[in-house]
């Protein structure tokens, strides 16, 4: 792929991120807590524009996010809708597209030196359809979405 074309990807999968949180926010559903979306939001959101590895680091971290929510902060329902939007949205991307996030992800996945996120890179792509194998993983010993000022590596 081009720069042009690692740029479109990166816009692409970041406007998600903040369709996403903008809807978060706009719900008012009862069952949505407005200052957790918020915390996630201050917490990963870069000024743009984004690079290719940051954008897809934003998607993981979005979707690890929805999926260890608590139900306090998120109606569990709500979350498996937004998790099924972006499936499909990564599920509809061109070959060439999907092989790059596939390999910007597995890139992403080999430098991460939290557990929980290094197996968030490596889950996703699988969780979503997007490998027909599962991979062959040890899970951390918490899943829980961990911000990035509180990911230092965990030995």
């Amino acid at each position: 792929m081009t720069i042009d074309e690692d740029t479109a990807l990166a816009q692409l999968l970041h406007q998600h991120v903040l369709d996403v949180l903008g809807r978060l926010a706009e719900t008012g559903e009862p069952d949505t807590d407005p200052d957790a979306v918020a915390a996630f939001r201050d917490a990963v959101l870069p000024p743009a524009p984004v690079t290719l590895p940051v954008a897809a680091g934003l998607f993981v971290d979005l979707n690890w996010w929805l999926d260890a929510c608590d139900d306090d902060e998120l109606d569990p329902d709500y979350a498996v809708k937004l998790l099924e939007e972006s499936a499909t949205l990564v599920q509809g991307l061109p070959e060439a597209r999907l092989e790059r996030l596939l390999a910007t992800v597995a890139t992403l996945a080999a430098g991460e030196t939290h557990p929980a996120r290094r197996y968030q890179f490596r889950f996703v792509p699988y969780a979503f359809g997007l490998l027909d194998d599962e991979p062959d993983l040890d899970e951390p010993d918490s899943l829980a979405w961990t911000p990035p000022a509180d990911r230092a590596p965990i030995r």
